[in-house]
């Protein structure tokens, strides 16, 4: 038996993914690779934890002055990780 309609895997993996509601947690482990080219190499040095909780980002650093250019760029920060993942899933980020 044939069908007549083929589906591409990145299709079907896709459909899958959101039949499972598994966005969420990719997107969380997506964020902790996509840190070195969203935040930089030293902000990325400095950052000792990252954690996601209901879309708000926690990043803990070791560096105090790092830790306040953060504060400064944050929002820039937000918007830079919601456009890599294609979707609003960040909402803030707070610095520790």
């Amino acid at each position: 038996m044939r069908r007549s309609e083929t589906i591409k895997i990145s299709e079907l993996i896709k459909k899958s993914i959101q039949a499972n509601k598994l966005e969420d947690g990719i997107d969380r482990v997506r964020i902790k690779s996509l840190w070195l080219e969203v935040a930089g190499f030293h902000i990325n040095k400095a950052t000792t934890e990252l954690k996601v909780s209901k879309s708000v980002l926690y990043v803990s650093m070791n560096s105090s002055i790092l830790r306040s250019e953060l504060l400064m760029i944050r929002s820039e920060l937000v918007k830079r990780i919601n456009k890599e993942l294609g979707r609003n899933f960040i909402s803030e980020i707070v610095v520790r």
